[in-house]
């Protein structure tokens, strides 16, 4: 027969395992919530929103541009890749302004140039997920922050080839697009 003591330490020890694991529940909850938000707040949606001839476009990782009087849509995500930053410049390059005095800043770190992880898939639009032969289901949609553990365990124990794109390659494509579309570009290296 246990003793006293030693039911009150194993009950102990389940109330504090039980109250981290509704913890650990309850700031998942909350930061999914608030990470969607975000979300929304960039996503775009073409036949609703109003919002168009934007002086400057910023996609990529964080940067702080502040210009005064001039009209700014920021697209970023800390660690987001050049690559992921390409696919979201050729759905959102629409919101510049026509004159051709639009300017788009592609900002991302130099190690980083082909990875695009599923927050990233959120803000593309079904054919360009379709594309990349990877629809977001409701999961990724509904809880960003937990497929994006997972997605960072697979490619932490997966032996996939890594894409074999360069900085330069990209960049010269990112370039070549925006000329034919009379853009101004300026790709910022981290």
């Amino acid at each position: 027969m246990l003793s006293g003591f030693l039911i009150y330490v194993i009950n102990m020890v389940v109330f504090i395992v039980v109250f981290i694991i509704l913890a650990s529940v309850i700031v998942t909850y909350w930061s999914n919530k608030r990470l969607l938000n975000k979300i929304k707040s960039y996503k775009f949606h073409l036949l609703e929103d109003e919002k168009r001839n934007f002086d400057i476009l910023v996609i990529g990782d964080n940067y702080n541009v502040e210009l005064v009087n001039k009209n700014v849509y920021k697209n970023c995500l800390k660690y987001r890749s050049l690559y992921s930053s390409y696919l979201i410049l050729r759905e959102r390059f629409s919101l510049l302004r026509e004159d051709g005095e639009g300017v788009v800043f592609i900002v991302a770190r130099k190690n980083n140039v082909t990875g695009i992880s599923p927050i990233d898939y959120i803000n593309f639009h079904q054919i360009t997920c379709k594309r990349l032969n990877c629809t977001p289901n409701r999961f990724r949609r509904k809880f960003p922050i937990a497929s994006y553990v997972i997605w960072y365990l697979k490619q932490i124990f997966s032996m996939k080839k890594p894409n074999k794109m360069t900085w330069e390659e990209l960049a010269m494509r990112i370039n070549s697009f925006c000329n034919e579309r009379n853009i101004i570009v300026e790709i910022i290296e981290l």
